[in-house]
């Protein structure tokens, strides 16, 4: 996939922004998740939004959490930044709070979080 084998098990809710950072700088890859949430913008009422990442696993608790407030109501596994070994990265289901570290290579996951 033209990425340097990382491991990231930075957790927290301040990892995800660092976690991101790191997975693209050790990809050539345009299309994995990290250098998509890096790349996307959003205008909104003159405002653009660029600060989007992926999540390290605390952050995409808290965004369960948070559910009703932030709008999550799709049965869906989204992406975090938090790896566990070569392969595996956590996903967590936003509506149910269901999450395990699942083979990240391949898979397509939702992804979706700025700072708030």
């Amino acid at each position: 996939m033209g990425c340097v084998d990382t491991y990231l098990g930075a957790n927290s809710i301040f990892n995800g922004t660092n976690n991101t950072q790191t997975i693209n700088n050790s990809c050539t890859d345009n299309n994995i998740a990290a250098k998509l949430c890096t790349s996307y913008s959003v205008n909104e009422n003159d405002n653009t939004y660029s600060d989007w990442y992926l999540p390290a696993i605390d952050e995409i608790n808290l965004l369960y959490q948070q559910k009703n407030a932030v709008g999550f109501s799709t049965d869906e596994y989204y992406w975090s930044s938090t790896e566990n070994g070569k392969l595996y990265a956590w996903q967590q289901n936003l509506k149910t709070g269901e999450g395990n570290y699942t083979y990240k290579k391949n898979l397509l996951k939702i992804i979706r979080i700025r700072k708030f």
